[in-house]
């Protein structure tokens, strides 16, 4: 029997390095795809390069076929290892009856359990990660061809100013190169300045030099304005995210606290929020964390101070930092989710109070500027209008009841409800 297990065991050996072999492969197949992408977007690869690389290491297949293959031959290679280990037990099973009457204090029942729950094959799964590969966009790739000398130059003048903006992009989870981005902006200038300059001159056919001035620098603020938009975007989108990932934080931590109580890897915790798709505003941050372990091989705790040091929100920083601390000292992460989710709600709680007191104070202004006082001044025309008094500094009372009634009041109003949902927390 010791000869036959050690054949077992030989083959079973063999067969999962042809596994981890075959994962090996796919994983390198992944890596090269994604580096010749990558070559691609950042203008190193010409069109015809990058076709010809990827039919060399794909074989003429698409990208999908190739990972068809390599997913049925471990497929293949894990029914073939099942099938050996299956003799396993019927090995034991030959010689259950001389160990049943073996003279030993053993107890008939617990040999009997033993046989059967070697009987019992696990099945063995490989869970193969999809990892996304960003492409450039055709605007991206024509700002380039048009600017990409020039912004170059600019980029490597100004180095600290635009390391800034890169990590404004990133941060933001904007997937685009500083370089890129000013491509971006200066070829969107130029468009919104000679869009701009048509229809002004279609619209106002100048005739006059004043006409002219005035249409000249209109167009010329135009690219500066773009610019601007351009700078201003990625805070914009930070803040924006910030408020977002605040508002989802409790209810994710809470959801990862029931699940660590599971005694689940913390790595299959973060695959199962994404997974989940609740959490929208951390998904960015989370499909980050799966990149660097699962692709850049990072172990877990670097992975998790790398994204604290670029998430927008100061609270999931904590948080990670916090998990990756609780991983190096050894300390109960079930406990840290609990106090830390805890911790977060009762902040969610506070700050839902604090806004509706706030709001109970915006409704009393409300009722103060925006009904009262126009009642009080339609009151106040009337009475004017009623002693024979017709216009109030040469306007017309008519004409300023009309215009109060269907501009003014509607335009406050209008004012007044953007200013709500501005400070309104997201829900």
């Amino acid at each position: 029997m010791l000869s036959e297990i050690i054949t077992i065991y030989n083959q079973s050996i063999k067969l999962i390095d042809d596994v981890n072999d075959l994962v090996a492969k796919k994983e390198s197949l992944i890596s090269k795809i994604k580096n010749i992408n990558k070559g691609y977007s950042e203008g190193k690869l010409k069109i015809e390069g990058y076709k010809k690389e990827l039919k060399t290491i794909l074989n003429g297949k698409t990208e999908q076929q190739q990972t068809d293959i390599f997913n049925e031959a471990i497929k293949d290679s894990l029914k073939e290892l099942k099938e050996t280990t299956s003799e396993i037990p019927s090995l034991f099973k030959l010689e259950s009856s001389a160990i049943l009457e073996a003279p030993m204090n053993i107890e008939k029942d617990k040999v009997k359990r033993f046989i059967k729950d070697l009987g019992k094959k696990d099945k063995i799964t490989i869970k193969l990660e999809k990892f996304t590969i960003y492409e450039p966009s055709k605007f991206g790739k024509l700002s380039n061809k048009l600017f990409q000398e020039y912004t170059k130059k600019i980029v490597n003048k100004y180095p600290k100013f635009f390391s800034q903006i890169n990590l404004d992009l990133k941060t933001a989870n904007i997937q685009i190169f500083s370089s890129t981005y000013l491509s971006m902006a200066l070829f969107s200038a130029i468009i919104a300045s000679v869009l701009l300059l048509s229809l002004l001159t279609i619209i106002t056919v100048p005739k006059t030099i004043l006409s002219f001035l005035t249409i000249f620098l209109l167009t010329a603020l135009v690219p500066f304005a773009t610019l601007f938009a351009f700078y201003y975007y990625p805070k914009t989108l930070i803040m924006s995210r910030s408020k977002a990932i605040k508002n989802e934080l409790p209810f994710a931590l809470i959801h990862m606290e029931a699940v660590a109580g599971s005694g689940a890897r913390l790595i299959d915790i973060f695959t199962m929020l994404l997974e989940s798709k609740e959490y929208t505003a951390l998904s960015g941050e989370i499909k980050r964390i799966l990149n660097y372990t699962n692709l850049l091989g990072y172990n877990l705790t670097t992975a998790l101070k790398a994204v604290a040091k670029d998430t927008p929100s100061e609270a999931f920083k904590e948080v990670l930092s916090g998990i990756a601390n609780v991983i190096e000292t050894g300390g109960s992460l079930k406990q840290y989710l609990r106090d830390k989710s805890m911790d977060e709600l009762n902040d969610y709680r506070l700050e839902r109070k604090r806004y509706v007191e706030v709001v109970s104070t915006y409704s009393e202004i409300y009722t103060a500027l925006l009904i009262t006082a126009p009642l009080l001044f339609i009151v106040i025309l009337t009475i004017i209008a009623g002693i024979g008094e017709s216009d109030i500094a040469g306007v017309s009372i008519d004409l300023i009841q009309k215009a109060g009634t269907f501009f003014v009041i509607p335009l406050l109003n209008i004012g007044f409800i953007i200013f709500i949902n501005l400070v309104q927390p997201e829900m």
